[in-house]
């Protein structure tokens, strides 16, 4: 099966080529600095409560509700807030702002493949 053609690194100026967003050494320094901002999950408000509502959601919606609407049968492995938790912190909890997703959509809704 053909692959895509490589592409530009997105970071400015870089030579690299590749099939992701950045090239290895630019993904490497991405992610590093993600991280290194980011609060721990339970005060971002990803805590017990949010688990087992995740869990639950995943029971009652098991496939990727984006490739279902493309005609795919794909298994969920997450659960996406739809609107954002930092924007709207009341929807947290909310069965209604949640859609599950697998992998592979979850990165694609939040531009990035970290694979």
């Amino acid at each position: 099966m053909p692959t895509a053609p490589k592409r530009p690194c997105a970071v400015k100026n870089c030579p690299n080529l590749t099939n992701k967003r950045f090239c290895e050494q630019h993904e490497r320094e991405h992610w590093k600095r993600l991280d290194a901002n980011r609060s721990n999950s339970a005060a971002r408000g990803y805590d017990a409560r949010w688990s087992k509502l995740a869990k639950l959601y995943l029971k009652r919606n098991p496939l990727c509700e984006d490739c279902q609407e493309r005609g795919l049968t794909v298994a969920a492995q997450l659960v996406h807030h739809i609107k954002e938790v930092d924007t709207h912190p009341k929807l947290r909890l909310s069965w209604d702002n949640l859609r599950s997703l697998c992998r592979a959509c979850h990165e694609r809704t939040h531009g990035f493949d970290r694979r």
